[in-house]
């Protein structure tokens, strides 16, 4: 994204023009506020539980610009279609251990209340359904994506389903 625009400045994106800054979402990002034209989120539903997505929209809203976007992506792990029988049983040993830890599986389908609830205005939502094959650009991201977190969870995968 930094090489397709030279002339903006990223954070946390890519190697060129961009800087790499710690800090947490769920309490206060090292910005001030009104810091951001453009916010983009991706796949964070691993990583935010249930309690802690207000918290993450507010401190996204905080640093965007008045007239800014925020961009969010995430993954329906709990609506999954057109899966065989094991990746059936992966999404569903997925789910609940997402949800063991008060993660909450299905935030794709909750985000549009939940930014609602936070103060956004002018809220545009789209679904985009992506087939984990090798037919676009996104398709291709999407199973890369897809890929490493099934590589991620094979110790736990082998524990309870061991097929």
């Amino acid at each position: 994204m930094a090489k397709e625009y030279p002339n903006s400045e990223f954070r946390g994106v890519d190697p060129d023009n961009c800087e790499f800054v710690i800090g947490n979402i769920t309490e206060t990002l090292p910005y001030k506020d009104d810091t951001f034209d453009f916010i983009h989120q991706r796949i964070l539903l691993v990583g935010l539980a249930n309690s802690n997505w207000d918290k993450c929209l507010k401190e996204l809203l905080r640093v965007l610009k008045s007239g800014g976007y925020i961009e969010i992506i995430d993954t329906d792990y709990k609506n999954v279609i057109n899966t065989g029988p094991l990746m059936d049983k992966m999404h569903i040993l997925l789910c609940w251990n997402l949800e063991s830890r008060d993660i909450p599986a299905g935030i794709p389908l909750q985000l549009e209340e939940r930014i609602n609830r936070t103060g956004y205005i002018n809220l545009v939502e789209t679904r985009l359904f992506l087939p984990l094959n090798h037919s676009s650009k996104a398709d291709k991201l999407m199973w890369q994506d897809y890929y490493h977190g099934v590589l991620n969870i094979r110790p736990l995968m082998v524990k309870y389903n061991p097929e």
